[in-house]
């Protein structure tokens, strides 16, 4: 065997390159969870008012709205009245 052919032979030997794998498909599912969510594909308008932040998609009071104490809390909450509004 050569010595390259030997290095790639010796990480895949490697018993923590499973272990990466296994993140790395962890963190692609992550990706593609949160880029089906729907704040990321209505985009709320986002707002702050006070301490509050607020995303907001549609008109008040009909429209969808998510309430937070930082931009991605609103973003979650939003998500979680999307789904709401469509039971």
């Amino acid at each position: 065997m050569s010595n390259a052919y030997q290095a790639i032979y010796d990480a895949i030997q490697n018993e923590n390159i499973g272990h990466y794998f296994a993140m790395i498909k962890e963190d692609i599912r992550i990706i593609f969870h949160e880029h089906a969510s729907p704040a990321a594909i209505y985009r709320p308008t986002l707002t702050q008012d006070g301490n509050a932040w607020l995303a907001v998609y549609g008109d008040l009071p009909t429209g969808v709205v998510g309430t937070g104490s930082s931009p991605e809390e609103a973003m979650q909450d939003f998500n979680k009245a999307w789904f709401k509004s469509a039971a």
